[in-house]
C-alpha cells in the first residue's frame, strides 16, 4: 500500500483540481491540493517524477473536459493525453531539487518556490502558443469568482493569477517539508508560506482598489443596450435543408419579439453559425443593425471544400457594414492537422473539410465605439482580445455555439454536470480584466449576458418566447430558449492597461526563469540520500 501512495496523491490531486472549475466552481481547492501530488514527486526519482505527474495532469483533464466527448471522444482521449504533459517539468524539477539536498532551509525553500512557479507558469504559457496553442483551463481560471483577487490580471494576464496560486501550493509544500524532515515539528519562521500569503494579500488589496466605484470624468456616452438571441437549437437539428429553414426563421421570430418589446435597442446579435450558408437571402427589415455568425466562402474555397467561420454586421438585408472571419481555429474541430498524409484522423472530427483562418481583427462600429466579433473559442486565447483592443475595439461581442458540448435546456443531474459551458463562460471574464473593456456573449444555448470591465458576469434581463416550441425559459433555465437584452457601459477614454500595451512580458519572465531552471536542474546530480544539507538560513 505504501508504493500505491504516491500515485494515488498524485491522481487525487488531478482530480480533485477539476473540482475547482466550472461547473463545481470550488475555487478554494486550487490553492493546495496539488500538495500531495508536489509531495509526491519530492520522494521519488526524476523517472517516477515524470510518471506520477503526467497520472496527475490525464487525472485532471480528464476530469474536467467530459463536455468534449459530446464533440469527439477521440480528440477528447488525445487532447487529454496531450495536455497532461505539461504536469511533468515542475513534478521532475521538484524531484531533482530535493533529490540533491533533501529537505531544505528557509533560504532555499523560498528560492524552490519561485522557481517552481515560474517552471509551471512557463508550461502554462507554452501550452497556450505551441501547435496553434490551447489555452483552456490555466490554473488561473478555477478563480474566476474570486473577483477581487484576480483583478491583477490586468498586469499579468492569468499567468500572473496562475503563479500567485501555485506559488501557494509549493509555499505549503515546502513548509510542511521544514516540519516533517528537518525543524522536526519545532516552531519556526517560514517565509516560504508567508511570501506568498503577502503576494495574496496585496493582490487583494489591488483587487478592491480596482472594484471600487470611481467618480465619472466627463461626459460618457449612454450604455449600449445590445440583444443577444439564443435560440437553444439542438446540434443534431442544424444542417438539413428544412431544419436550416425552421432555424432562420426561429431567430427571425426571437429578433421580432425582443425589437417589439426593446425598440431603443442598439444592436440585435445572432450567435455563432446562425446562417449556415450565405445562400440563404437575408430578410432583416430593422432599422435596428444585425451582427450574426455564418458560414461563408469564395466560390475558389468552395471548389477546395473549404470554408470560414465569420461574423458579419449588416445595416440592412442589403448593406454589410463589417466582415469577420475566424482567426484561431479549434484543432479536431474546425481543422484536422495532416488530413491529407493522414485521412483516417478525419474520423477525430465532426466536420467533412477544414475551414480557412482569418488573419485580422475585426471592428465593428456600434454607435459611438467599436466592438470585436470573437467566436466560439477564440475568447479563451488573451492575445486576439489585446490585439482587438490595442487596434481600437471598445467592446468584446463573444458568438458561440455552445450547444457543441451542451445537453439540451432542462437537462439535470450528470448530463447538466457535462456542460461546458460554464468554463466557457469562466475565460471571458479575464479578456474583460486584462484589458479594462465589457463583453457581451451571445450563445446558441449556454449562457449569453454581458461581463463588465470587472470581470462581472450580469444576465441583465432574459425573456422566454411567446409560445414556444418547448418549455424551456430562458428567465429560469440560462440554456433554454429566448433572448437577453444587456445594458453595456462603454469607456469613452479607455486607457491602456499594462497587460494590453506589454502583453504576455510575465510569461515570457517566467519561460525565461523557468528554463534556466529546469537546465540548471538538468546538470544537477542527485545524492543517492535525500538527508538534509547544513543551511545557515534554517
Amino acid at each position: 500500500m505504501r508504493k500505491l501512495l504516491p500515485f494515488l496523491a498524485s491522481i487525487g490531486s488531478g482530480v480533485l483540481l477539476a473540482m475547482a472549475y466550472a461547473p463545481a466552481s470550488i475555487g478554494e481547492l486550487a490553492w493546495f491540493i496539488l500538495v500531495p501530488w508536489i509531495l509526491a514527486c519530492r520522494h521519488a526519482t526524476p523517472r517516477k517524477a515524470i510518471l506520477l505527474s503526467w497520472l496527475c495532469g490525464c487525472a485532471f483533464w480528464f476530469s474536467s473536459m467530459p463536455w468534449l466527448t459530446r464533440v469527439t471522444f477521440g480528440g477528447y482521449s488525445a487532447l487529454s493525453l496531450y495536455c497532461a504533459i505539461y504536469f511533468i517539468p515542475l513534478g521532475w524539477f521538484t524531484a531533482k531539487w530535493f533529490g540533491r539536498n533533501g529537505a531544505q532551509g528557509k533560504q532555499k525553500n523560498i528560492v524552490y518556490a519561485l522557481l517552481g512557479a515560474s517552471v509551471w507558469t512557463a508550461s502554462e504559457f507554452a501550452r497556450t502558443s505551441w501547435l496553434t496553442g490551447f489555452a483552456w483551463n490555466t490554473l488561473a481560471i478555477s478563480q474566476h469568482e474570486n473577483i477581487s483577487v484576480i483583478q491583477i490580471a490586468e498586469l499579468g494576464g492569468t499567468y500572473a493569477v496562475s503563479f500567485l496560486v501555485i506559488l501557494f501550493n509549493l509555499g505549503i509544500a515546502s513548509t510542511w517539508l521544514r516540519y516533517r524532515e528537518r525543524e522536526k515539528m519545532r516552531m519556526t519562521w517560514h517565509p516560504e508560506i508567508a511570501l506568498p500569503l503577502l503576494l495574496i494579500a496585496l493582490s487583494f488589496a489591488f483587487g478592491m482598489t480596482r472594484l471600487k466605484p470611481k467618480p465619472s470624468q466627463g461626459t460618457q456616452p449612454a450604455p449600449l443596450e445590445i440583444i443577444s438571441i439564443q435560440p437553444a437549437i439542438p446540434q443534431d437539428l442544424k444542417w438539413g435543408m428544412e431544419e436550416i429553414i425552421n432555424n432562420y426563421r426561429l431567430h427571425l421570430m426571437l429578433s421580432q419579439e425582443a425589437i417589439d418589446a426593446y425598440t431603443n435597442a442598439h444592436l440585435v446579435i445572432w450567435p455563432e453559425t446562425a446562417v449556415p450558408l450565405p445562400a440563404v437571402r437575408l430578410i432583416w427589415e430593422h432599422p435596428m443593425p444585425l451582427m450574426l455568425g455564418a458560414l461563408d466562402w469564395t466560390p475558389e474555397e468552395e471548389a477546395t471544400g473549404k470554408m470560414r467561420n465569420s461574423s458579419m454586421l449588416f445595416k440592412d438585408a442589403t448593406t454589410k457594414l463589417a466582415h469577420y472571419d475566424k482567426q484561431h481555429l479549434v484543432m479536431f474541430g474546425e481543422y484536422v492537422p495532416f488530413r491529407k498524409q493522414l485521412p483516417f484522423l478525419g474520423n477525430l472530427s465532426p466536420i467533412p473539410e477544414d475551414c480557412v483562418p482569418g488573419k485580422e481583427s475585426g471592428l465593428f462600429p456600434i454607435r459611438e465605439t467599436y466592438a470585436t466579433p470573437l467566436i466560439c473559442f477564440e475568447d479563451t486565447m488573451p492575445y486576439l482580445a489585446r490585439k482587438a483592443v490595442k487596434r481600437g475595439a471598445r467592446l468584446l461581442v463573444i458568438q458561440t455555439n455552445d450547444a457543441w458540448f451542451d445537453p439540451k435546456a432542462g437537462a439535470t443531474g450528470l448530463s447538466a454536470a457535462l456542460r461546458g459551458s460554464p468554463q466557457h463562460r469562466a475565460h471571458l471574464i479575464f479578456r474583460c480584466i486584462e484589458n479594462r473593456v465589457p463583453a457581451v456573449c451571445c450563445a446558441n444555448s449556454g449562457s449569453s449576458g454581458v461581463v463588465n470591465k470587472h470581470g462581472v458576469f450580469q444576465l441583465t434581463s432574459g425573456r422566454n418566447m411567446k409560445n414556444p416550441p418547448n418549455d424551456y425559459v430562458l428567465k429560469e433555465e440560462p440554456y433554454g430558449l429566448g433572448y437577453v437584452v444587456s445594458q453595456v457601459e462603454v469607456i469613452k477614454d479607455h486607457k491602456e492597461t499594462l497587460y494590453t500595451r506589454y502583453g504576455d512580458l510575465f510569461a515570457w519572465l517566467c519561460a525565461l526563469v523557468g528554463a534556466f531552471s529546469l537546465l540548471w536542474a538538468w546538470r544537477i546530480k542527485n545524492s543517492k540520500s535525500s538527508s538534509s544539507s547544513s543551511d545557515s538560513g534554517s
